[in-house]
């Protein structure tokens, strides 16, 4: 849902401190309403049917029985998903094996068959094709070009959780609104296609594993939204409790980097990178993007040189700008279910919290600034 227009609502500001401050104050955080709106703890009847308590009595097997099935078109998004997954990664690997000086002109011509592959399944590649007349220039152009490939293909769509994710969501949110299944025997039949999967296949990617914990994590949301879809008192805790969870597992984690130290004693790179918020500079330094995905932990762990946990699930992005904003950016968006009443006033209570949170923890980093402004920048542009 995009709103046309931009409601007048003023961005944090008067942000004091520095990197190395020991404090960064919010000033002010505020939230200009409309003169004919009143934000109220009282909404309006959905015109959506509240079906939480209506299929309590279909079973798996009454399911089953439609011609085609729900399991079976459930099942088979969820392995085309994981199969796109499986071979990007496959593809990057076989690039890094490119580095090879001998018989380059063999390995374009497999990678190229892997992108043809991929395009009769369906998945875009055009972009990423590699020129055969590259194979007769130089080592380093050549070199330049998979790296050029390879980092288009780590960036793209296809390995994106948020996007991989949602198609899913897309699919279990409709067959609950027909009346076909309710959401929480759908989320349990997910749970156990991905055990099974990862059972007969062996370990799925980190991308593969991110992508079913972000669908089990919508589920969870859309399912507290069902259950509350007209006592907005609850939805409103609900959000609360999700922007007060996030800010403050932010916050342990940038203390645990800020205490970071490399073996000069002087503060590590890494604290300093995201004591600013700059998720990006560090993982193209760190290589974080293509390490994360491929599943190389140990390497990044080395390179990180991080020793606790909750810094690196930091890095590999649950705690970071981007999955943090569209966390809280989906339960909005579902939630206000395209009335623009309810969006604003789930945005004034989003903006009070993260305002309290300030004087709560004195200290709101600058990743929880950024994830903010990132949300108010994506409902409103």
């Amino acid at each position: 849902m995009r709103i046309e227009g931009s409601p007048n609502i003023n961005p944090i500001k008067d942000i004091n401190g520095s990197v190395n401050d020991t404090a960064l104050v919010i000033k002010e955080i505020k939230i200009a309403q409309p003169e004919d709106f009143e934000a109220q703890d009282k909404f309006e009847k959905s015109s959506v049917v509240n079906i939480s308590q209506i299929y309590d009595l279909l079973s798996i097997k009454g399911i089953s029985k439609e011609p085609e099935s729900i399991l079976g078109q459930l099942k088979k998004l969820i392995v085309d998903l994981l199969m796109k997954h499986s071979e990007v990664i496959e593809l990057v690997k076989n690039i890094d094996d490119s580095n090879d000086n001998q018989n380059q002109e063999s390995r374009v011509k497999l990678i190229n068959v892997q992108l043809g592959k991929m395009r009769e399944r369906g998945i875009k590649t055009e972009s990423f094709q590699i020129d055969k007349a590259m194979t007769s220039g130089s080592s380093k152009s050549l070199q330049a070009e998979f790296s050029k490939v390879k980092s288009t293909l780590l960036a793209s769509d296809l390995l994106d959780v948020e996007i991989s994710s949602e198609e899913v969501v897309v699919f279990l949110k409709n067959i609950s609104n027909e009346g076909k299944a309710n959401l929480s025997t759908l989320a349990k039949e997910v749970m156990e296609m991905f055990n099974e999967i990862e059972k007969n296949s062996g370990k799925l990617p980190p991308v593969s594993k991110r992508t079913f914990q972000r669908i089990m994590e919508k589920l969870d949301q859309l399912m507290i939204i069902q259950k509350h879809r007209n006592e907005p008192v609850n939805i409103k805790i609900e959000l609360i409790k999700m922007i007060k969870e996030t800010i403050q597992e932010q916050a342990k984690a940038h203390e645990s980097l800020h205490r970071g130290k490399n073996e000069q004693g002087s503060e590590s790179k890494l604290a300093n990178e995201l004591k600013s918020g700059n998720e990006a500079k560090l993982r193209s330094e760190l290589k974080l993007g293509s390490e994360s995905k491929l599943g190389n932990e140990s390497k990044l762990s080395s390179e990180s040189k991080i020793g606790n946990g909750k810094a690196l699930l930091l890095l590999q992005g649950r705690l970071g700008i981007k999955e943090s904003s569209e966390r809280i950016l989906f339960f909005i968006r579902e939630a206000s279910e395209g009335d623009q009443t309810k969006l604003l006033y789930l945005v004034k209570e989003m903006s009070k919290t993260f305002k309290e949170q300030e004087s709560e923890i004195f200290k709101l980093p600058e990743i929880s600034i950024k994830t903010y402004e990132k949300i108010r920048n994506e409902l409103f542009r």
